[in-house]
């Protein structure tokens, strides 16, 4: 592996792969520049390329401007030409509207009749008008009475049709084609709308007051349907472009698009599509301006020009919009013969530099054997009869000098791979004596009158939690669980000073906090590296079930009643080894039967998940209704199960668990009449990972 590791570095470093290169790369590297083919290459494809680019630019970009010109030009001159076209329709309409109104002022005495034939038959000679309609101020007529409105439309079945808008529309004089007309004095083209009730179509009406000696009598409309304006503008070709009528309020009047013809305003599309060039051009139109922008189409995104001129005499504005593809498409056409020309032109002097190339620097061919051999593992391939100074034999003696160092490397890395393994090796065997000095065994539980059982699982090869119990006599069992600053080995070897202390100062005579404190003291006074451990050391009655203990800075342990709520054993004095003369107090609680005393170390608090987030005492409080009924080894591998899935398998701190469960059933326990020594209860535990402990 070493090997193979070495020759896929050296691979990388000569063809430039890896991110770091060494010296050697970099004088390969500048004496693959200065070889005759790069020369070659350099001296006439650059130039030639850097002419050609050029020419291209300022060709595509001289030819861009003038296309945009006469775009430009020829889309204003189109629009300007187009609008005066619909603007002498829009005027005809209007002045025909205008012309009646003055007729129907100068002859006050016309009857109904006479009024209903001047509108038929001024309505059969302008086929281009759709309807016409003198709606009269109500009581203004003589012989008074209600309002009086007749209206004539075109109807593709009955030629023309009549209807009274007084009689059909009562408020008739509210109507958005009759009011303003009533209140300004003066005509007016009304915004496009569907005309529902009368001729029931869309449509655009021209309104024009009426006076009669100064008063003003009624109005008089000529309608104009957006159907006619969207076929004018259908007519007008402009490439794939196309034609628009917009109202002075910026509404469709005519639009390719059917559905946005007298339903949609230029800006409510640009709002709706996000297009604040359309909205800039829909405000310059409304305005009454001419003008040339560049917008983005609302369906497909391609860039557009749209070139618009006033009608004047409606208020409304034509616009003209052609894509941009349509304007560049001779100059990209043009681009392209000359792109051929370039393409062909240097795969002439390629073709040149190739040739000349193979007659100059075939002895190339040597050295690449060389490195081939090389990737293949080969570490005594070398270039053989080197000769000269030029370019070539200095690469070649500079390979054959890498290849030389090559193999020292990878033999240097052979010796550090043997020495990383012999440490791991001398460390799995401290992880074993480690192992060996934690308890292993206990008498079955019909013949103690409890069940134990304890995981230990180390962040690093060796750890620096541990657990303990022992018989401190034939009826009370010594229980510790205890937790040292740091990992590795500095923590383990610590742990081991530590365990051996506690089991000495643990006598019959001795209170847990008594043992604490002798423990405290020994530590204290030859704690040079300043460690520490957090500790919690209880004796159990295995008869009464009584547990008096003492907590030395330690995670709470949790007693588990059952189904019920459980009670935490809070510390009662501060760190081990930290302060010489620290005291510590003794509190007594019962365990009693079928309840559980579960101890941990922080490494199953202060687990990290994938985001930082602790485990912490609130997920292990959850578990604790969980592991409350089953057996201690079950609850132990429950929570170390759920910190490994928290964790994701990666522990930073030791992680060590211990459960006692106190038996159901009553009478003294065999333990005692058995009279079991200390030295019986546990013995050398074998090597791994993690220990468990029944």
């Amino acid at each position: 592996n070493s090997l193979r590791y070495g020759c896929l570095g050296l691979v990388r470093n000569v063809l430039r792969l890896g991110p770091r290169r060494s010296s050697t790369a970099v004088l390969l590297e500048k004496t693959v520049r200065l070889s005759l083919r790069t020369k070659l290459a350099l001296a006439i494809g650059i130039p030639l390329l850097a002419a050609y680019a050029g020419m291209l630019w300022c060709e595509y970009e001289l030819g861009r401007t003038e296309a945009l010109h006469n775009m430009e030009s020829h889309l204003t001159e189109l629009a300007a030409r187009w609008a005066a076209e619909a603007d002498g329709q829009l005027s005809t309409a209007a002045e025909l509207a205008r012309t009646l109104a003055r007729v129907v002022a100068s002859q006050p005495g016309l009857s109904a009749e006479g009024l209903k034939a001047l509108i038929r038959e001024n309505l059969r000679d302008n086929p281009w008008v759709f309807g016409m309609c003198m709606a009269f101020e109500p009581h203004v007529r003589a012989g008074g009475g209600d309002g009086f409105a007749p209206y004539y439309c075109r109807d593709p079945n009955a030629g023309l049709r009549y209807l009274d808008i007084a009689v059909r529309f009562p408020d008739y004089t509210e109507l958005a084609w009759y009011r303003p007309a009533k209140r300004d004095g003066r005509p007016f083209w009304t915004e496009p709308y569907f005309d529902a009730g009368a001729g029931d179509r869309f449509m655009c009406t021209y309104s024009v007051p009426m006076h009669r000696q100064g008063q003003f009598c009624g109005v008089l409309t000529v309608d104009i349907l957006s159907d006619d304006l969207v076929r004018h503008m259908a007519r007008l070709k402009i490439g794939s472009g196309y034609c628009t009528l917009i109202s002075r309020l910026g509404t469709f009047v005519s639009h390719p698009d059917e559905s946005l013809v007298m339903r949609e305003s230029i800006f409510g599309l640009a709002e709706r599509f996000g297009i604040a060039e359309l909205a800039d051009a829909g405000r310059e139109m409304v305005a009454g301006r001419a003008g040339v922008r560049k917008i983005r189409d609302y369906h497909t995104g391609q860039t557009k020009w749209i070139v618009f001129a006033p009608v004047e005499s409606a208020g409304w504005s034509l616009a003209a919009i052609i894509p941009e593809h349509e304007v560049l498409a001779p100059i990209r056409a043009r681009l392209l013969r000359s792109l051929g020309i370039l393409v062909a032109g240097l795969g002439v002097m390629i073709g040149i530099v190739v040739f000349v190339s193979i007659h100059v620097t075939r002895p190339v061919a040597r050295l690449t054997e060389a490195a081939e051999s090389l990737a293949h593992g080969n570490l005594d391939a070398r270039v053989p009869d080197v000769a000269g100074d030029d370019e070539i034999a200095r690469l070649a003696r500079r390979f054959n000098a890498m290849v030389t160092e090559l193999k020292e490397n990878i033999e240097g890395r052979i010796r550090e791979e043997s020495s990383r393994r012999e440490v791991e090796g001398e460390l799995r065997a401290a992880r074993e004596i480690q192992a060996s000095l934690l308890p292993r065994m206990l008498p079955p539980e019909h013949e103690r009158g409890f069940s134990l059982h304890a995981l230990n699982a180390p962040a690093r090869l060796v750890a620096g939690d541990f657990f303990d119990f022992f018989f401190v006599d034939e009826r009370r069992l010594a229980v510790v669980m205890a937790d040292v600053s740091g990992k590795g080995v500095p923590a383990a070897m610590y742990m081991a000073v530590a365990r051996t202390k506690l089991r000495d100062f643990a006598k019959p005579d001795r209170t847990p906090a008594q043992t604490l404190g002798d423990l405290n003291r020994c530590l204290a006074e030859e704690n040079d590296r300043g460690m520490f451990l957090s500790a919690f050391f209880g004796h159990y009655d295995v008869e009464t079930g009584e547990l008096v203990y003492a907590n030395a800075g330690h995670n709470p342990p949790y007693l588990v009643r059952g189904a019920g709520p459980w009670e935490t054993l809070e510390p009662t004095g501060p760190l081990v080894a930290v302060f010489p003369d620290a005291t510590f107090q003794d509190t007594c609680c019962r365990i009693e039967p079928d309840e559980l005393l579960f101890a941990f170390t922080d490494g199953v608090t202060e687990a990290n998940g994938a985001s930082g987030e602790l485990f912490g005492e609130e997920r292990l409080e959850r578990l604790l209704p969980e592991i409350a009924s089953v057996t201690p080894a079950s609850a132990c591998e429950a929570v170390v199960n759920a910190v490994a899935a928290f964790s994701q398998g990666d522990l930073k701190d030791d992680v060590t668990v211990l459960a006692l469960r106190r038996a159901c059933f009553r009478g003294a326990p065999q333990a005692k009449r058995r009279g079991v020594p200390a030295p019986a209860v546990h013995a050398p535990a074998s090597s791994g990972p993690e220990l468990a402990l029944n």
